[in-house]
């Protein structure tokens, strides 16, 4: 399928980074045998103080990494846990990811329009997306619809800006310039109050919600969890929702205005999962299995000129990805991890538009095998080091006229070290990337495109934290990113590009963050604030000009991203019973096109870019209700890169609130919650001429058993 040339190199760039790593190991083994530790010396935050030991002065070391913060890391990494997603009162996890300073969500046309994640202005194909270790994306179009996730499986939801401290993760992960993780809870099962108010082992877990809201919105979920014993268990879920998604929106032209209901923004579809975990024997490692399955049908609706809209376009995806992980440690010093992953995608897409002569139907196929493995050592207490490697085989067919049925081999090396030592966090990754594209040689058109080379690009990044006081640190991050286009932009006549050429991005982070804990008595107060400045220096950028399915992709040659982000979060427990929590953010962003003097778009902002976006939650919690308060804010962007008013969009400010309570009672929950959102019914818009919906509200019932 590739030419021994490739599988060559990846071999080679492998076997340099492998030897890079034992190097590395055996000096630093030979350093720490020649400086015996002290009994009494200080352990890094999170792990316990190690014994003297003749033979072994790392024998109660744990690889582990302690547990993420954002105040912690040594570079963004703005987080949300399942507490504080609660509090929040949100329904969805577009809303929910909102809330994080410099992330915004680019939403593609309302209730049915699909919600992509983008980070510091980067695009949303910068960003990839997690579930519980599996990578979601796929190489036809480098764009994933958080919108199909469901907020209320999730526990942790976390946004990596340039990399992680925990170096025990996949090459993709560790390389990809933002990534946006999802990760649900691992079954647990504990004791429940019995008859007599004795305590009994419950074996399994079940949980179901219903929710309805607005515009005929619906959706059901159902859960299933088992103790098989012997430290193995399983999950089961399924789950369905519906849409009509015809919101009422108000049509301005000059003096004269239209109310109309929006067309074509339907939606439906399903979810399935089962998850397996489990040990394999005394010492076997951990086993993980995965399997998720979804199938969504959605109108695609069409953009509003004046009062005509004509949703000739839809949309069916079904997703079947599959995973297999093993996961194991050897005494002290080692870890490894080895994965399988396959995901195959379907699209279909129908055009029926009165300017076609026959409606119009095409067919995609996507298929990607991901194989990845990584191991990580800890050479000295304060020094850990990891090497990973996954590689990546993906096609992709369809019955198009122009489809050239693209392959690639894509591999992603990376190695990489942290050390930590009492105020000091230092962190550091050299990455490889290596890929190769193929297209059938009878490909209608392909003879026509120009030969492209095979791609190599080395990619570091490097971080550093230091507490100047207790609760006080500096941070400061570098990363180079890379990013090859995806098949649909470069392949295909109607969307993609030939030309384009990768994009590559220099990522730089300063920042300050401050962390106060005052839990004595029985009023505590938590404040965790983060301020960072950033530049993004990006070249050949690439644009997407959305249209819904059908986009047009160019390189803007040069721009600058830079801009600042603030977060805080506060709580304070007025008693037992009675507390108050704000969640805050602000961003700026100046991100300009830095090509062309003499171009109209010089020193002008990106399309689609706000200089500033905010957003502020005020909740109070009590053990009889909680109540929610919340504020977004986005000021004025233009749809092109040239500040005209006629392809203004104009700054908006949306309210909202909730309010949610949950009863207990004997080993069983209820959680009810009630949100309203845009209070005003502001009329906005994210994308020019797709108007977003105005007030809506929803609720939710929920039970775990």
């Amino acid at each position: 399928m590739y030419p021994d040339s490739s599988l060559r190199n990846i071999l080679c760039c492998n076997l340099v980074a492998a030897l890079l790593w034992c190097a590395a190991g055996v000096f630093a083994s030979a350093a720490a045998l020649g400086q015996p530790q002290s009994a009494n010396a200080s352990a890094p935050q999170g792990h316990p103080a190690a014994p003297a030991s003749k033979s072994d002065t790392l024998s109660s070391a744990r690889i582990q990494d302690h547990k993420a913060s954002p105040t912690l890391s040594s570079a963004p990494l703005p987080l949300m846990e399942r507490a504080w997603m609660d509090s929040l009162g949100r329904a969805d996890l577009p809303s929910v990811v909102g809330r994080f300073a410099g992330v915004s969500i680019k939403d593609y046309g309302g209730l049915g329009g699909i919600k992509t994640v983008d980070v510091r202005n980067m695009g949303a194909s910068h960003t990839a997306v997690e579930y519980d270790g599996v990578d979601m994306g796929n190489l036809q179009n480098a764009q994933v619809d958080i919108g199909r996730f469901e907020l209320s499986s999730l526990e942790r939801v976390s946004v990596e800006m340039a990399g992680s401290d925990n170096i025990f993760q996949s090459a993709n992960r560790q390389l990809a310039s933002c990534l946006l993780s999802l990760e649900s809870a691992r079954p647990r099962f504990t004791a429940v109050s019995g008859s007599n108010d004795s305590l009994v082992y419950r074996p399994f877990n079940l949980l179901g919600e219903l929710s309805g809201g607005s515009f005929f919105t619906f959706s059901s979920r159902l859960q299933y969890e088992q103790d098989l014993g012997r430290d193995w268990a399983i999950r089961l879920g399924g789950s369905y929702h519906t849409t009509r998604g015809d919101y009422p929106f108000l049509v301005q032209n000059g003096v004269a205005s239209e109310w109309l209901r929006r067309l074509g923004s339907e939606v439906s579809g399903g979810r399935a999962q089962a998850d397996v975990y489990g040990t394999l024997g005394k010492d076997g490692g951990q086993l993980q299995g995965k399997i998720l399955y979804s199938d969504d049908s959605r109108g695609i609706p069409g953009a509003v000129i004046y009062y005509v809209q004509d949703p000739t376009e839809r949309l069916w995806n079904r997703d079947v990805t599959a995973l297999l992980r093993w996961e194991n440690q050897y005494g002290a010093r080692w870890r490894v991890r080895a994965s399988a992953a396959y995901n195959w995608s379907y699209t279909c897409y129908r055009n029926e538009s009165a300017l076609l002569r026959e409606p119009e139907t095409d067919h995609y196929d996507h298929h990607k095998l991901s194989l990845g493995a990584i191991a990580a050592c800890r050479l000295h207490r304060d020094w850990q080091v990891s090497l990973a490697e996954d590689l990546t085989l993906a096609k992709l067919d369809s019955d198009i006229p122009e489809s050239r049925f693209p392959r690639r081999l894509h591999s992603a090396t990376a190695l990489s070290a942290k050390w930590e030592h009492g105020r000091w966090l230092v962190r550091g990754t050299v990455g490889l990337i290596y890929v190769t594209d193929q297209l059938e040689e009878k490909a209608a058109g392909a003879q026509s495109l120009p030969k492209l080379s095979d791609r190599f690009h080395c990619s570091p990044s490097l971080s550093a934290s230091c507490a100047i006081i207790d609760g006080l640190r500096i941070r400061l991050s570098y990363k180079d990113s890379y990013r090859i286009p995806s098949f649909n932009d470069l392949y295909y006549a109607r969307v993609g590009n030939p030309s384009l050429r990768p994009e590559r991005a220099q990522q730089f982070n300063l920042g300050l963050t401050w962390r106060l804990t005052d839990g004595s008595g029985p009023r505590g107060l938590s404040v965790e604030m983060t301020a960072d400045g950033y530049c993004n220096l990006i070249k050949d950028k690439i644009v997407a000009i959305p249209k819904m399915f059908i986009w047009s992709m160019r390189n803007v040659g040069e721009a600058v991203a830079a801009g600042a982000d603030l977060a805080t979060r506060v709580s304070y427990a007025f008693t037992p019973d009675v507390a108050m929590a704000l969640m805050a953010k602000y961003s700026y962003q100046h991100a300009v096109d830095v090509t062309d003097r003499q171009s109209q778009t010089w020193q002008q902002q990106l399309p689609y870019t706000p200089r500033h976006t905010g957003s502020a939650t005020l909740s109070l919690l009590t053990r009889w209700i909680n109540l929610s308060y919340t504020l977004d804010g986005v000021s004025a962007r233009y749809s092109i890169g040239v500040p005209l008013r006629e392809y203004c969009l104009y700054p908006y400010l949306l309210h909202g609130v909730s309010a949610s309570h949950t009863f207990s009672f004997k080993g069983w929950k209820l959680y009810l919650s009630v949100q309203a959102e845009n209070l005003g019914n502001t009329q906005y818009e994210i994308v020019k001429s797709y108007p977003m919906p105005g007030f809506q509200c929803r609720g939710i019932i929920r039970f775990t058993l």
